[in-house]
């Protein structure tokens, strides 16, 4: 491996899928070509990541600079880095890397990069569309946080032993990362009681989806008169 902090140089480099190039994200190592960085013929171009020391969120490192290229964003997949995510940023000459994401809040702030979050609005409890959804339970429902939408719990009832239960049904996103969902149904609006809620299936949806089916456990022939809540938490970083 190339020692801390070198440059590999070369003329120009003709990347083809199946070829892997491997960085240091702390290192400072980098491939510097006087020439083109050239995509080609075979799909799959991949990087090889890690980290020797801990990097934080908004990290930007550089990881190639060109003459030019014809190599797009889209084109790049990478491996390793585990507990970060990041996105690939490909300018007229040069390859940087930007993370987006650490540790047990990775995969929110890599949504809401990826949404086009503003920074100011990107926080957990914020809501950047007015829509009375906060950033958070956008993400986990999948929802796009720039564009006015609805909260998605439809009710229903499930019926157990002969008994009927209130129920909702929602669609919530399978990667939360950190990021924990819970419904909460209380007996008034205050929610200052509640009653416990039971996750009845959990069924697989299109588009990294699921559909989530959770009952009270209190029948309606006790408590006819049942109002759900759905909360997300951020878990501290």
């Amino acid at each position: 491996g190339a020692a801390p902090g070198s440059i590999l140089t070369g003329e120009s480099l003709v990347w083809d899928g199946g070829g892997q190039l491997a960085f240091d994200l702390a290192s400072g190592n980098q491939l510097v070509l006087t020439g083109p960085l050239t995509k080609g013929p075979l799909p799959g171009q991949r990087l090889l990541l890690s980290t020797s020391t801990p990097l934080a969120h908004g990290t930007l490192v550089t990881l190639a600079s060109f003459a030019s290229t014809d190599l797009t964003a889209a084109d790049l997949a990478y491996a390793g880095l585990a507990g970060y995510r990041g996105v690939f940023l490909v300018g007229p000459t040069s390859l940087q890397f930007l993370v987006t994401g650490v540790g047990a809040t990775a995969e929110y702030t890599h949504w809401a990069h990826l949404a086009g979050l503003p920074a100011d609005q990107s926080g957990a409890d914020q809501d950047a569309d007015r829509d009375g959804i906060s950033n958070l339970l956008e993400f986990a429902l999948g929802h796009d946080p720039l564009r006015a939408s609805v909260l998605g719990l439809t009710p229903t009832v499930v019926s157990v032993d002969g008994r009927s239960y209130p129920a909702v049904t929602f669609a919530r996103r399978v990667e939360l990362g950190g990021v924990t969902t819970e419904i909460l149904i209380a007996p008034n609006l205050a929610f200052d009681a509640r009653f416990d809620p039971v996750e009845v299936s959990v069924t697989a949806l299109a588009d990294g989806m699921e559909q989530v089916l959770v009952r009270s456990a209190v029948p309606l022939a006790r408590e006819p008169r049942q109002f759900f809540r759905l909360a997300a938490t951020l878990p501290a970083n």
